[in-house]
Order: C-alpha cells, then structure tokens, then sequence
C-alpha cells in the first residue's frame, strides 16, 4: 500500500509539473508574440517616416513654381523684345520727335496734304498777323520717305496761316540779318498767328539740329509783327508740304527724300 501510495504521489508530482510547465509555455507566449510584433513596428516605420517624402512633393511644387517663374520671366522678355522694337522704331530720330511723328503721319492732316514741286509755292489760311500763338518746342523725325520737322504750339482757338517757299539766302525778318543755317537750298515758311512773349515766358526760337537725310538744320525766329519765321536747310531743294494738326496744335513740315 505504502508503495502504491507513493507511486500516486509520484504521479500527482509528474502531473503537477507538467501543468506548471504548460502555464509557463503560455505566459510566456504573449511576450514572444511581443517580441514577433516588433519586426511589424519596424517595418511601419518607415510610414511613420512618410512624412520626410513630402519635402519631395513640395520641391515639386517648387519646380512647378520655378516653371511659372519662368514662364512669367519669358512673357517680361517678350515685353522687353516689343518695347526694343519700338526703340528700334524710334531710332530714326529724337524719341519724342519720332513718337510725336508717327502720331503726325496717322492723322488725316499728314495724308491728305499735298507735295508742293520745289519751283512753287504754298500757302494755308488761318489767323492774320497777331494772335495768341507762340512756338514751345521744335523737333524733328526721320521717316523713310521724308524728313519731318514739327513745331509745337500754345495759345488757345489759334489757327496759324503760312506762305511757304525756297528762298536763296534768307534772312530775319525786321532786321535783315542773314539766317546762317547748312544747307544747299532753304525751305522758307512765314507762320501768322503769332504774339510777343511775356516777361519770363519760355518759347522757341534758334537753330535746331536735324540729323535728316536732307534736312541738315531748322531755325525758328522770335515773333515780329504778328508772325514766326520758320526755314529749313535742305541738301537740295525738295518737295515738301506744309500743314497743320491740332490736339495738340502743331506746324508740320515734310521735305520728301526718296521717289
């Protein structure tokens, strides 16, 4: 009896341990489960790393912004090729000059007057001798059938007359003094409509410089009795015409130089 008793007590030992052995197997389980999870953690990282891509899309959003930069720097470009062909435009005279010409040229008055042949003469109705015009400015543009001096000026509801004409040797009006200008003929325009300056008032008169393909040199007299001088040296003498535009009121002078 005592030796079953202690084989049963054996047994029950045996059986003991090996239920202790079990539940230590599944204790320690979750742990190894821990420890297999971690690989996973490690490869989620890198998601939890994602975010260090995004300096790449908006380096693309960069680069797209760079695009735009540079298709704004080509539409400046372009800006400055046109502004180039205007000076390129200009480059026949003084910048206001040749402005102020093309705008002369499209307005009714520079087509519809008449070349007058270097044998005759022209004239234009407009105010008598007196008035209240004065000459402001003188300037001069190249076109390429003409040389255009234009003579800016003041003086409200004035409408200047001339009487146009070559003359051999010019001379100022009152004193008799020779005009001393270059030039092989001189295109000579008496201009009515005229009053005197007043005191510390600025107006033109002198010559000017033409750098034309004909006209060398302009000169513009002070008023004397109601009327300006207005003459043109001239390499040959030329047709030329005469007329007058308003807004803002301007004397043209053409001399053609090709045809």
């Amino acid at each position: 009896m005592r030796a079953r008793r202690a084989a049963a007590t054996a047994a029950t030992a045996a059986l003991l341990v090996t239920l202790v052995a079990c539940s230590a197997e599944d204790d320690s389980g979750p742990d190894d489960g821990a420890n297999v999870d971690t690989p996973t953690q490690q490869s989620g990282s890198p998601s939890e790393d994602s975010p260090t891509e995004a300096p790449s899309s908006e380096e693309g959003t960069g680069s797209a912004e760079s695009g735009s930069a540079a298709e704004s720097g080509s539409e400046s470009g372009s800006d400055l090729n046109e502004l180039e062909d205007e000076d390129a435009d200009g480059s026949d005279g003084a910048a206001g000059a040749t402005e102020e010409g093309s705008s002369d040229e499209q307005e009714p008055g520079g087509t519809d007057a008449q070349w007058i042949s270097p044998g005759s003469s022209d004239e234009g109705a407009g105010d008598p001798a007196g008035g209240p015009l004065l000459a402001v400015d003188v300037r001069s543009g190249i076109h390429p059938y003409y040389d255009r001096v234009v003579v800016d000026l003041e003086g409200e509801g004035g409408n200047p007359g001339w009487y146009a004409d070559y003359t051999g040797d010019p001379v100022e009006d009152g004193s008799g003094t020779p005009i001393d200008i270059d030039g092989n003929a001189f295109l000579h325009v008496s201009v009515s409509g005229f009053r005197y300056p007043e005191e510390g008032e600025e107006f033109a008169d002198g010559v000017y410089a033409v750098d034309g393909t004909g006209v060398t040199e302009a000169y513009v007299s002070s008023p004397f009795e109601g009327q300006i001088q207005v003459v043109l040296g001239v390499d040959s003498a030329r047709p030329y015409r005469v007329f007058v535009l308003p807004d803002p009121l301007r004397l043209v002078i053409d001399i053609e130089i090709a045809g």
